[in-house]
């Protein structure tokens, strides 16, 4: 999970339990709020994975890519941190969540210990588990814990034993365990401990209310949860009758809310919920269109001298760096010349090859008088790049060579690419006489890299023609090549 999806389920997490707060935390909907806290930790854990398409784009932005038109990048290899802070936070999250699942297991089986260990007897449908010693009971899935010897000598008071029992039919372990394994792995989040404060709470509420109900006597019940306060805490599973909200429960226990308010409340909590499932959609889909943006930004901005500054090595000054950048550009413009030079020599001046250079070709054999067919004539040479070199005018695209950079940039499919770093080749094709281009040729290291850099020049010259060169006024074929390096840095899972 990158760091835009986790402020995303901060962000959300936090504004789900203000709503609680603020609106259904003090008010008796006991039932209403236990559903709200445990479907915001869901939503709070699914929007970050919710992608919504805002730009309509061909291709999704997986990687930041850099193109440039330049003759040559010099490339250093790139300073390894002494420090990886990467590392270390890695390393610290699957230490805590280990401990954290360590933890939920030993609880686990440290329960299941007991209700194998000690002995159980059946009433009315209800598994209650004798103890050795003396201690509150708790509820733990379908089994009550009890202190055996007074609950045979019917020792304990029936509001304690009817508090488990509501949390037994109302299946609080089962809030528990979720809300536990989530903060297993989502540790990190405040606002998950401070909903798993408040669903423990509401458990005690509704407990309180099933007592009640069937106990009526209010100040009794009170007396008796003051006379067990201090008792000591059992398993971070359990559901038991001491939990220190006596106050915060006393005030539930006289609560009154009227029906219309119950109504008003029901319905404020679950609107401003939806709206805040909406806002985390929104914001993940306003995310993923930030990003590509950015990437255009971005495209526009840097230039060659910026990547070769950026990838020297970092113990080398400013104007070390200009001076290597110069060097490798005036060794690569003296070696260029040389070699066209030795190509130029190879053609006559209308740009024929010369006939020292290649034998002449075969005579084409006399057409007999029968039937049978000619023979094929021979193919001709190879024509050389700068046969196309000498034109009066250039082509050129509709938009301009930054409508034809733009058109690039939006058809290139960066998922395509097998590699990463510095990625180079040199594209290379024929416009002919009515502007149709003819013979893409791409020539670099990377064989992915040079497949869809030809498919993306023709998917954008199958939907415009270049305006062709010319020579004495008369449209001409000419050679367009230029030179493309991106630079594939990161991948990012949008």
């Amino acid at each position: 999970m990158d760091s835009s999806k986790i402020i995303l389920l901060l962000g959300i997490s936090f504004l789900c339990w203000l709503i609680y707060k603020l609106v259904l935390a003090d008010h008796k909907l006991f039932v209403f709020n236990r559903f709200f806290l445990l479907g915001a930790v869901v939503i709070s854990l699914v929007i970050p994975f919710i992608q919504i398409d805002i730009a309509q784009e061909n291709n999704p932005v997986t990687r930041t890519v850099n193109l440039y038109y330049i003759q040559e990048v010099i490339i250093g290899k790139a300073p390894q941190p002494s420090f990886n802070w990467y590392k270390i936070v890695t390393y610290s999250y699957i230490i805590i969540t280990a401990f954290f699942i360590i933890r939920f297991i030993l609880g686990i089986l440290q329960i299941t210990h007991r209700v194998y260990k000690n002995k159980k007897k059946t009433v009315d449908n209800i598994h209650y588990i004798l103890l050795d010693n003396k201690q509150i009971p708790y509820c733990f899935l379908n089994y009550i814990f009890v202190p055996g010897e007074d609950f045979l000598h019917k020792n304990i008071e029936s509001e304690i034993l009817q508090h488990e029992q509501a949390h037994l039919f109302q299946k609080h372990t089962l809030d528990v365990m979720f809300i536990q394994l989530v903060l297993a792995f989502a540790w990190f989040n405040p606002f998950f401990w401070l909903i798993k404060q408040s669903i423990t709470a509401n458990h005690e509420f509704l407990a309180d209310e099933h007592t009640l109900r069937l106990s009526k006597d209010i100040q009794h019940y009170r007396k008796l949860i003051i006379s067990k306060t201090m008792a000591p805490y059992h398993n971070q599973f359990a559901s038991n009758f001491n939990f220190l909200l006596t106050k915060k429960r006393f005030i539930m226990m006289t609560k009154q809310t009227s029906k219309n308010k119950v109504r008003f409340l029901k319905l404020s909590g679950a609107t401003l919920l939806i709206a805040a499932t909406a806002f985390g959609i929104s914001m993940n889909a306003k995310e993923k269109e930030s990003v590509t943006t950015s990437l255009t930004a971005k495209l526009d901005q840097i230039t060659d001298a910026t990547l070769a500054l950026t990838s020297t090595k970092s113990d080398t000054t400013k104007l070390e760096r200009k001076a290597i950048i110069s060097k490798k550009i005036k060794e690569l413009n003296a070696d260029t010349a040389t070699k066209r030079a030795e190509i130029i020599k190879k053609y006559n001046k209308s740009g024929e090859l010369k006939n020292s250079d290649f034998p002449p070709a075969p005579p084409v054999p006399p057409v007999p008088p029968a039937t049978p067919p000619a023979p094929p004539t021979p193919p001709k040479a190879p024509i050389s790049p700068d046969a196309y070199a000498k034109v009066d005018k250039e082509a050129a695209f509709p938009d301009g060579i930054e409508g034809f950079r733009n058109l690039f940039i939006h058809n290139f499919d960066n998922s395509k690419i097998d590699g990463k770093g510095i990625i180079k080749t040199t594209a290379s094709y024929i416009i002919d006489k009515d502007g149709t281009v003819k013979n893409i040729v791409a020539i670099g290291p990377n064989e992915s890299f040079n497949t869809e850099v030809k498919r993306t020049i023709e998917t954008i010259v199958a939907k415009k023609k270049w305006i062709p060169a010319q020579l004495n006024g008369q449209n001409i074929a000419s050679l367009f090549r230029f030179p493309i390096t991106m630079a594939f840095e990161e991948t990012k899972k949008l």
